[in-house]
């Protein structure tokens, strides 16, 4: 009860996240040579209280595209105290690279700020794939919302991106 009053000033939300890519997902090619599509992924990121869901479209499954989605997460939601991920290697190399910046920061200031942002990334055993339940369920329901609203056509990068917020 008294754990239960403490936390009840704290937001909780988006505390503890879950992230998996979904795909691939066929983008249709920007050159504009005839029908040719390309390969995206999209990253959700969910958030294990509210159950809300962020999308992030990328061009390719790997770590910098990860960062770049945490971070803009990271701006537009808060901070997080612990990721659930499969054991994707995009995700276990992104895990290694924000410890190693977060303990080489020289900035006084900075350094005060980033510790309060020390994150926990607990990786899911490949063959435990309900660990990760949360944002599995989730793709299946974008997959099948998406394949609705799109069939098996490939739009053009920004389109899809809107599509699949219009999905969530």
């Amino acid at each position: 009860y008294e754990d239960a009053i403490k936390n009840l000033g704290q937001n909780l939300s988006y505390s503890v996240i879950s992230c998996d890519f979904m795909g691939p997902i066929y983008v249709a090619s920007e050159d504009g040579r005839g029908n040719r599509a390309e390969v995206s992924f999209c990253l959700l990121i969910t958030c294990a209280y509210s159950r809300h869901i962020s999308s992030y479209l990328c061009k390719q499954a790997n770590t910098e595209n990860v960062i770049s989605a945490m971070r803009s997460h990271v701006a537009q939601k808060g901070n997080f105290r612990l990721c659930i991920l499969d054991g994707a290697r995009a995700f276990q190399r992104t895990s290694k690279l924000l410890r190693r910046l977060i303990s080489k920061v020289d900035f006084n200031e900075v350094r005060s700020r980033l510790t309060h942002f020390q994150p926990e990334f607990h990786f899911t055993k490949p063959t435990c794939s309900w660990e990760n339940g949360l944002t599995e369920t989730m793709i299946g329901l974008l997959r099948t919302a998406l394949s609705r609203a799109i069939g098996t056509s490939a739009l053009p990068f920004h389109h899809l991106s809107l599509v699949i917020q219009e999905c969530i």
